[in-house]
């Protein structure tokens, strides 16, 4: 009878240490033999669950993205303006783990263009990463003065196309915030320092009460 596989428990193992390498080496330096060796696990255990190495790192684009939508969509706070915020706060990556995973994504979507499915999940991240933006700001401005802000946004089960050409300049603002000090907390080379961003987020929070 066949050993049954805990894949839960072995995508628990196996995926953080593709995304280190990856952070760190790029996708060609996470080869299956090597996380295997990482993960404490034999070549043959990966490949039983994950056969070639271009399905190995389909399904850890996708285990990112999840993680960044569990993370980024699921707050909950009865305060629309302190949701907002932090969900906006959680979209930076200030901890090493996020930082982590930020650049492995940023790995992924670099070679997307060299991969059909690949490509397919980084769009609909990116239409995700639009589409909260808008609306976490659309939260801010109640239809009717009579009609209270919603506590919390839901992620819709089919994300349509989004594009930051659909944004409005307040939403545009934001998405460029995030993805600036995204992009600043994760250089290699002379990154930002998560502190500074920290504080420079809890400065710039206050422009979110009115919903500017």
């Amino acid at each position: 009878m066949p050993k049954l596989v805990d894949t839960s428990a072995r995508q628990a193992l196996v995926f953080p240490v593709v995304c280190r390498i990856v952070a760190t080496e790029g996708l060609h330096a996470a080869t299956v033999r090597r996380v295997a060796e990482e993960a404490g696990l034999s070549a043959q255990a990966v490949r039983g669950t994950w056969p070639t190495q271009e399905r190995l790192h389909l399904r850890v684009a996708q285990w990112l993205a999840g993680r960044w939508r569990e993370e980024s969509w699921t707050w909950r706070t009865d305060d629309v303006n302190q949701y907002v915020k932090k969900v906006v706060r959680s979209m930076v990556p200030l901890d090493s783990d996020s930082r982590t995973r930020a650049r492995a994504w940023s790995a992924y979507a670099s070679a997307a263009g060299e991969d059909t499915r690949l490509a397919e999940v980084v769009r609909q991240h990116n239409r995700e990463r639009v589409m909260l933006i808008e609306r976490l700001l659309d939260s801010l401005r109640p239809a009717s003065p009579e009609l209270p802000a919603p506590s919390r946004i839901v992620l819709p089960g089919d994300i349509v196309p989004a594009s930051p050409d659909t944004l409005e300049p307040s939403s545009l603002r934001v998405l460029a915030l995030v993805r600036g000090l995204t992009d600043l907390v994760c250089d290699q080379t002379l990154p930002l320092s998560p502190d500074r961003a920290a504080a420079w987020l809890d400065s710039w929070e206050p422009q979110l009460d009115c919903g500017t």
